[in-house]
């Protein structure tokens, strides 16, 4: 995805929308529907702009998850252990930039955000699983810049299948998909075909327990995606991003 659609779709995200009032019937109601559409695989695009809102923006409500003042059921973490996890992981990706890249500062001149994290509640009941995302923009020595992300999905994510069914899921089922290993352990990356993408390539691993592992690239503005499959398959593989 070019940068300025980047940026576009990070301002469409931070935009909230105050719905009108609900009967405690609807808040029920919304709240379950709520929770099956964040079991599924949300797009690529959507995960990307949800991962790089900054982490001030995710703290303006504390509390754990909870029925909203507007009614609406909130999934996001705002404090305590499952927010910290995802500090955590924002910690992992900025120390595992790309050799030759730099993680980009807090902000562009413009206020779009850089980097960001998010914990979210999933499952049913919701808080039976997580999901904790960590997105930083990088810059080259040129000062162009793409993108690195890692999303962790806890036990109980629903993701079930081969590898290559999981990874497809996070953008398309068109998608082209090869296993790759980093060391003894299988991963499963895949190449969009799809443009614009705000994730150009991702890969997939997982863990006995069922925990699985995403790590994304961006092309951007780069010439080239910042990191060869297999160096994107060992970052999906690398045990810190575990977060166990």
């Amino acid at each position: 995805m070019h940068e300025d659609d980047l940026r576009n779709a990070l301002r469409t995200t931070m935009t909230i929308d105050q719905p009108p009032p609900m009967t405690s019937a609807d808040i029920i109601r919304s709240g379950k529907r709520a929770v099956r559409r964040r079991t599924a695989i949300a797009s690529a695009a959507a995960i990307a702009a949800i991962a790089v809102a900054a982490p001030t923006a995710y703290a303006l409500n504390q509390g754990p998850p909870n029925i909203g003042t507007a009614g609406m059921l909130d999934p996001v973490a705002h404090a305590g252990p499952h927010y910290e996890q995802g500090v955590k992981l924002l910690d992992l990706v900025l120390e595992d930039v790309p050799a030759g890249f730099t993680a980009a500062g807090n902000g562009l001149p413009d206020g779009t955000p850089t980097r960001g994290h998010r914990a979210t509640a999933e499952g049913d009941p919701v808080g039976t699983s997580w999901r904790y995302t960590a997105h930083t923009m990088i810059t080259d020595k040129n000062g162009k810049t793409g993108s690195f992300l890692v999303e962790v999905r806890t036990p109980g994510n629903g993701l079930d299948g081969d590898l290559c069914t999981v990874a497809r899921a996070f953008g398309s089922p068109d998608d082209t998909c090869r296993r790759v290993y980093a060391g003894d352990f299988e991963t499963a990356v895949v190449t969009s075909k799809t443009v614009p993408r705000a994730m150009d390539q991702w890969a997939a691993s997982r863990y006995y327990d069922g925990t699985i592992v995403f790590a994304a690239q961006s092309r951007g503005k780069l010439p080239n995606l910042p990191m060869s499959a297999q160096e994107l398959g060992a970052r999906a593989a690398d045990g810190r991003f575990y977060l166990g």
